[in-house]
């Protein structure tokens, strides 16, 4: 089943109470048709969790009336795009917006409960080391040029750990080099599965308060 993701402009559904905000906190839409009906999702225009399949819309197709005419004329829709895609595909270990539930994820991303907490673990253990890093050298622009072995240390660590990462993904997703070990140009071709260029890393200053 085929996707299209869009902007919501009408803020209000048949026998819906009308909710003025809807469109602000929502302002995506996904849509695709099922059998004999059309379903709309909400979806939030920021941050990683975009998707609420709690706020779903479903209507009997009409013939005369195709899904891109459907969502026009229901949701004002604009900036139709067709999703990457169909509707019920996952791939292992690439978490996407959509699954929520522990329960979700675990099916989703094909996962056993021990290579969580290994992966945790190993997370855990990283930023462990960065936050001791930070006790001595403040994380703004100015200490860009500070080096040592502690930071070497957590760098080579980082380093070895996404590779493991790109390695697992790509042997789970069946994606395989002929004939040789994994190289740089093999762990290119999880950037659009993954859509590693939608995300970023920010340091958010913290107070900490002992009382």
């Amino acid at each position: 089943m085929k996707v299209i993701c869009y902007r919501n402009t009408k803020i209000t559904l048949p026998n819906w109470i009308p909710n003025s905000r809807l469109n602000e906190e929502c302002p995506l839409g996904f849509a695709y048709e099922n059998g004999d009906f059309y379903v709309h999702m909400y979806g939030r225009g920021e941050g990683l969790y975009t998707i609420s399949p709690g706020l779903t819309v479903t209507e009997g197709k009409k013939e005369e009336t195709s899904l891109t005419q459907w969502v026009v004329n229901r949701f004002g829709a604009k900036d139709i795009q067709p999703m990457y895609e169909d509707v019920g595909v996952a791939h292992p270990s690439i978490w996407r917006p959509g699954l929520y539930t522990y329960d979700e994820l675990q099916q989703g991303l094909k996962y056993t409960s021990f290579e969580k907490e290994d992966e945790d673990q190993a997370l855990f253990l990283l930023f462990q080391k960065l936050i001791d890093i930070f006790s001595y050298i403040e994380p703004v622009e100015c200490n860009l040029s500070c080096y040592g072995h502690r930071l070497r240390e957590l760098i080579i660590l980082a380093s070895t750990e996404f590779e493991n990462q790109c390695r697992h993904i790509l042997r789970a997703n069946q994606i395989h080099p002929q004939g040789r070990d994994y190289a740089s140009k093999d762990f290119i071709k999880l950037n659009i599965p993954a859509h590693l260029t939608e995300y970023e890393v920010k340091f958010k200053p913290r107070i900490a308060i002992i009382s």
